[in-house]
Order: C-alpha cells, then structure tokens, then sequence
C-alpha cells in the first residue's frame, strides 16, 4: 500500500493486513490542501491500485515520517510536558516510487478552491525537503479508471457551467483571489463604500457554498439516511446498475467501518472525504 525509507536508505513495504475488503462499490476520495500525511497515503493508494476517483485540490505534499522525543526529562525545572523534539526519520513513497512530499497527490478531476497553494503546504515552506522518487514496488491494480477519466472531466463541466450554485462558488473564490492579491488599500472613502457594496452583492449572491440540498433544489431521489450513524444525505441512483459513469454521490464527513456496511451506502458512490491538518 505504500513504502517506507529510513535515513539510513532501507525500504519497508507496508501492506494492508486487513482480511476482507471492507467495501467494494463505486468509490470517490476527495481531497483539498488541508488533505496530508495519512489523507495522502490513502488518496494515493486508492488512486494508484485504480480504487477510486481522487477529486479536488492537490493535496498539502507531506510525504515525511518523524519521531517525537520528549525533552521534559532532561530540563531542569519540571514541565507540563509538552517539551519535545520532532526529528523526519524517513519518507513515504507511493508504490509506484514517486513521494507525495512538496508535491501532493494530485486529483484526477480538479475543483476550484479558495485555499491557496502558496500559502498552505509542504511547498510554501522554505526548508521543506524536496520531491524525489525510489525504485517502484511490485503491485497488481484493482482496475483501470484512467479512460474513465476524460469522460468524467467532460460530464462535470457541463454540470459546473449550468449549475449556479458552482458558478456563484466561482465568482466567491475569485473574489478571494483578487483581495488576497492586493498589497494596498485605498483611503478615498467612496471607493471604500464601492468595495464593500461590491463584496456584500458577491456574498449575498446565491446559497452557500457547501450546504445540503435545500427543500426546493433536493428531488425525491434525495433521501435522509437513517442506517448510517454520521447524519448524511443519500441520493438513490437512477438504475440498479451503478457505474462511476453515472452514479450518484453520498456526502458525509466522518468515515467508520459501520458507515461503510450501510445499505444506503450499497446503493450509489461512497465519497470519502479526507481532510487532516498537519
């Protein structure tokens, strides 16, 4: 599932000893900046053994493994314990060589985010190490969703461009974009007034990004579920047979091995979201 390689150049294969596969549908991971560390592993490996679709934003890029060693016996006046040294022992490598330092894991279908790479990430900061690949490991992919990809890519942009929840979600995050760009603010309080206007007309535009379905949007196919013990919101597909081509999503947040059995589940794509602040 993912290599290990310690300062010393040995390479550990760590596999999954799990007995069973816990779910074997449709599956989509998605992903943002704040998606690192153990998010990565996982988003990589789905994406490498040709589990799942990765969607969203390029992941924060650390691929490093430190060791934690309490400080608080060798100071002299007692402590709360919280003194302690954190030292990178080793890097992560994905099975097919590549590290997901500085880098990330990159989606297979992108969407717009207000998070900006520049700022959050292994690759904003100035001594972070650097991208670098080791000798691939053997491993057989479960299937091959690669020429699925484009015909994804299609179908979501032709929902994005007439869906104005996403298109307002655009004009939000360019909005962010432009003031996070300016270095200067104007004292003319007219043009002061004129930005506000400005801001308050593009925030008050549209719902809010990220909610549920709303009473008049959700149609019959929308229903609450009530098996799987995070609180979500299952939309039922549209035939018996469901393919990544067509199925529909569940959304939830919290992801438990009970939520995964869930017959609401069985019934369109698991969307794992996986989100982790280092």
């Amino acid at each position: 599932m993912v290599q290990l390689r310690e300062t010393g150049g040995r390479v550990e294969v760590l596999e999954s000893d799990a007995e069973a596969v816990a779910y074997s549908g449709p599956l989509t991971i998605l992903v943002d900046r704040f998606s690192a560390s153990a998010s990565e592993i996982f988003a990589a490996a789905m994406q490498d053994y040709g589990r799942g679709v990765v969607i969203g934003q390029e992941t924060y890029g650390k691929g490093t493994v430190q060791n934690l060693y309490p400080l608080d016996p060798l100071c002299a006046r007692p402590g709360p314990g919280i003194r302690q040294l954190t030292v990178t022992i080793g890097m992560y490598y994905r099975v097919t060589g590549d590290s997901t330092q500085n880098r990330g894991v990159q989606p297979d279908i992108r969407l717009p985010s207000a998070i900006s790479p520049t700022e959050v990430g292994e690759s904003s900061r100035d001594a972070a190490l650097p991208w670098n690949r080791i000798r691939p490991t053997r491993y057989t992919p479960d299937g091959a969703l690669t020429p699925l990809i484009s015909d994804l890519q299609s179908r979501h942009d032709q929902r994005a461009a007439a869906d104005p929840d996403f298109q307002h979600a655009l004009a939000e995050i360019a909005t962010i974009e432009r003031m996070r760009s300016q270095s200067s603010v104007s004292l003319n309080l007219e043009q002061r007034r004129a930005e506000r206007a400005s801001l308050s007309e593009t925030s008050s535009r549209g719902k809010t990004i990220g909610a549920r379905p709303s009473a008049t949007s959700r149609s019959s196919r929308w229903t609450p579920s009530r098996t799987c013990r995070t609180r979500c919101w299952t939309k039922r597909p549209r035939s018996p047979r469901t393919s990544l081509r067509s199925s529909p999503a569940t959304s939830h947040g919290a992801v438990r091995r009970a939520d995964l059995d869930c017959p609401q589940r069985a019934q369109g794509t698991v969307v794992l979201y996986l989100t982790t602040t280092p």
